[in-house]
């Protein structure tokens, strides 16, 4: 049965096509309730042939108690990926035990392993590195995924196979030359229509799940001293930005994958609000003065991609 997709439906339409007001809270402590009734199947399999999928995260520590949700969301996926990898920065979780939630779910499948702190760009760089062949797929710690999201994100991408496929991603405005600031570009959940082709408009946001072919990727993507540098709260400019330089486009899907039902009770603490923010004193906020850098150090011409 799957209660997590048609919660994701259910918020879609009460939220943003009927503008009804509900407490969202309430439905995160429903689905709390559902994932603690018991569950014996295994999380993960080996595949036999073919590219695995690795499921990649990271978290902090003032979200370690709850980051068990949305690992719990992806162990009851129909389609059950390779791996599922919590990275977590071994200076921050020194002294913090993990919680008896994600212990039950190593015995399913979950590996939780301790890396060095690359802030966000933990949920990426160690899985791409260590599996060059595979499909690495990204997810935030702060959503809770639909039992479908795999297996929809595979059939697109075996239609696509030279495309990073997403969930969720906005749409790049350009003034002439220029990029319009992020704060005006279409964001997803606005979009009247998602388009059926590839395309480097759309600009994918790590908090809807993203596939990567990571072959496909240039190996710039692992260039921890410059993105540390000029995107360090920005992971998803910078993965959006290598994708421009692989010359790989961006394919979403179509349903309501990308209405992602968040965890409320942490949501507050994301990067999202942080990087939107407008700059005081300035016209731009924190993602505009990334994306630029970003931008000059690739030397994009974003009339050849846009």
């Amino acid at each position: 049965m799957d209660i997590i997709h048609f919660f994701t439906w259910l918020r879609y339409k009460l939220k943003y096509e009927a503008k009804v007001e509900f407490r969202e809270d309430y439905l995160e402590e429903l689905i709390e309730k559902y994932y603690h009734i018991p569950y014996l199947k295994k999380g993960v399999k080996r595949r036999e042939k073919g590219k695995r999928v690795i499921v990649s995260l990271t978290t902090i520590p003032t979200r370690i108690d709850k980051v068990w949700i949305t690992v719990e969301s992806i162990l009851r996926q129909k389609e059950k990926p390779d791996k599922i990898i919590l990275w977590l920065a071994e200076d921050e979780f020194r002294e913090i035990p993990i919680p008896h939630t994600l212990r039950k779910q190593e015995e399913r499948g979950l590996e939780i392993r301790y890396c060095n702190n690359l802030k966000s760009y933990k949920k990426f760089y160690y899985s791409m590195l260590e599996f060059p062949e595979d499909y690495v797929l990204i997810v935030d710690d702060d959503s809770i995924y639909s039992e479908k999201m795999i297996q929809e994100m595979l059939v697109v991408s075996h239609l696509y196979p030279n495309c990073i496929v997403c969930n969720r991603s906005h749409r790049i405005k350009r003034d002439g030359r220029d990029l319009f600031s992020y704060v005006r570009w279409l964001t997803y959940e606005y979009r009247r229509n998602i388009n059926d082709t590839p395309s480097y408009y759309n600009f994918f946001t790590g908090n809807g799940g993203v596939l990567f072919p990571v072959h496909l990727m240039d190996k710039t993507i692992f260039n921890q001293k410059i993105f540390m540098e000029i995107a360090p709260t920005a992971d998803d400019v910078w993965l959006n930005f290598v994708a421009w330089k692989s010359k790989v486009k961006i394919m979403n899907t179509t349903g309501i994958l990308g209405f992602v039902l968040p965890i409320q009770s942490i949501s507050y603490q994301g990067l999202c609000n942080e990087n939107s923010a407008m700059e005081k004193g300035s016209l731009e906020c924190k993602n505009d003065i990334q994306i630029k850098k970003v931008l000059q150090y690739f030397d994009i011409d974003i009339l050849e991609y846009i």
